[in-house]
């Protein structure tokens, strides 16, 4: 096993320090932090995740990532109106071919049976929860689906 180089590992710090400076000079941390600030969590949340590649302990980083993560969980069930929310499909199936699904959002529909809620759906769907939300917040926005029974605040 070779041995620990800590003036390697300095290198390889400072070049992972480097790489997470953006092209206007500002620390990644920065603009994350901004945009996490103006409300832009998911744009927020790419820049962390950049960033965690390159040094994945870093502190402020995973900080800031987990609190983007939860408002942005937040920001999708608001949505979608509650973890309550009953969906259907809102769209007949020659107009479902018409929109331009993933796998991800397909399988998400084959669930929607009129009686499963949102968090039923989300424990079932054995996908990331952040991920399983923002793809069921697309289907709402686009038209696909809609509220059949539970609270929708908007």
């Amino acid at each position: 096993m070779p041995e620990f180089d800590p003036e390697a590992f300095a290198r390889d710090s400072e070049t992972k320090q480097r790489a997470a400076v953006a092209e206007g000079g500002e620390p990644t941390i920065d603009q994350a932090r901004r945009h996490h600030l103006a409300g832009e969590h998911e744009e927020a949340l790419f820049l962390l995740t950049r960033l965690l590649e390159l040094a994945p302990l870093h502190p402020e980083g995973s900080k800031l990532a987990s609190e983007c993560r939860q408002a942005l969980e937040r920001d999708c069930l608001s949505a979608l109106g509650s973890k309550s929310a009953i969906f259907v499909v809102a769209v007949s199936p020659e107009e479902l071919k018409r929109f331009t699904l993933d796998n991800v959002s397909g399988f998400l529909l084959s669930v929607m049976d009129g009686a499963t809620d949102v968090e039923t759906i989300l424990d079932i769907s054995g996908l990331p929860r952040l991920l399983a939300l923002r793809h069921l917040r697309s289907l709402l926005e686009r038209g696909v689906v809609a509220v059949a029974s539970g609270r929708r605040t908007r």
